[in-house]
């Protein structure tokens, strides 16, 4: 009777050792289920830059704006980080070079690791991502806007309608633009800290 008790004792220790070592490696695993991104290459920026025509950018910063949110609203796009045409027209070469190490870095996921294939290179219909929210607006509005010299900032803001997880909801999201041989481009989301989110750099938030 006493081994049985002990042995039930043994067991009922190494269980919980067991549960308390996979609670622990569950905590550390997200930092380490995809390849350290120094480890991953992918091209330079000024190849990006030169896979345009004249036709992508546009002429001013809040154009470029107005006409991404339109895009990213429409709810008629692929997954915005994987079209290469959206990519080309909206972004600046850093952004997409940015982007292109997030999908390499993505694929390296291993498998049966804790972390839901939440990395934001995996395809994403809805572009949660792109809004830096699980639930996506219902419309937007634009703000303020200033340039100075190549580089240029066009406040929107986002607002969450009825029905919606966050409604009645506005937030603020600073679109940063570059110019790039004489045209705007997109290099950066900053979301600004609001009722439901921190505050965030969609382009720094991109690789792991």
């Amino acid at each position: 009777m006493r081994l049985v008790t002990v042995c039930f004792a043994v067991c009922g220790l190494s269980l919980f050792a067991g549960c308390a070592l996979r609670s622990r490696l569950s905590a550390d695993q997200k930092p380490t289920a995809y390849a350290p991104s120094d480890s991953l290459s992918v091209p330079h920026s000024d190849s990006f830059a030169r896979d345009r025509d004249l036709s992508c950018g546009f002429d001013t910063p809040r154009l470029a704006t107005a006409e991404f949110m339109r895009t990213l609203f429409s709810r008629k796009n692929p997954a915005m980080l994987q079209d290469q045409a959206i990519k080309r027209n909206f972004f600046s070469a850093t952004l997409r070079q940015q982007i292109a190490l997030s999908i390499k870095q993505a694929v390296t996921w291993k498998q049966g690791w804790s972390d839901y294939r939440t990395h934001p290179g995996i395809p994403d219909k809805l572009n949660k991502r792109v809004f830096r929210s699980w639930d996506t607006p219902t419309t937007f509005r634009m703000g303020s806007h200033h340039t100075t010299g190549d580089r240029a900032v066009v406040d929107v803001i986002y607002h969450w309608g009825p029905g919606c997880q966050y409604a009645g909801d506005n937030r603020l999201t600073s679109v940063i633009l570059v110019k790039e041989s004489g045209r705007w481009f997109i290099d950066d989301l900053y979301t600004h800290e609001g009722k439901f989110c921190s505050a965030g750099s969609f382009k720094n938030e991109l690789v792991w």
